[in-house]
């Protein structure tokens, strides 16, 4: 399998449709959360080398879920997504390797963030 993906969103159908795309592409999804509570210490057992993180959770901000995993010492990257727009500053102020609009992402998209980390 390629890159191991934790997706962090609280629509099941987005989870469902991006699992499918993502192991479509050769990325092998470890698992999934509903929100941000549940994402930080999921992906700290896990350790995939990349997480998407909506932006909008129901419990706290996917911003929020960035901070807490620097702080800890996460080295995966964390792209964030969303079906809205975000402030650019909001985005450049976050310790993410970047944003794409749900409607944007696809293998190739994040094959490009995963290319430039390494």
């Amino acid at each position: 399998m390629g890159t191991t993906v934790v997706i962090v969103d609280d629509s099941d159908g987005f989870r469902y449709y991006l699992r499918a795309l993502l192991e479509s592409e050769d990325f092998e999804v470890l698992a999934e959360a509903i929100d941000g509570s549940s994402a930080v210490p999921l992906i700290l057992g896990l350790s995939p080398s990349l997480v998407l993180l909506d932006v909008m959770l129901p419990d706290i901000s996917g911003l929020v879920v960035a901070d807490r995993l620097a702080s800890v010492g996460y080295k995966g990257l964390v792209v964030l997504v969303s079906s809205r727009r975000i402030p650019r500053s909001a985005v450049e102020a976050a310790p993410v390797a970047g944003f794409l609009p749900k409607e944007s992402i696809s293998g190739e998209t994040l094959r490009r963030f995963v290319d430039i980390a390494a």
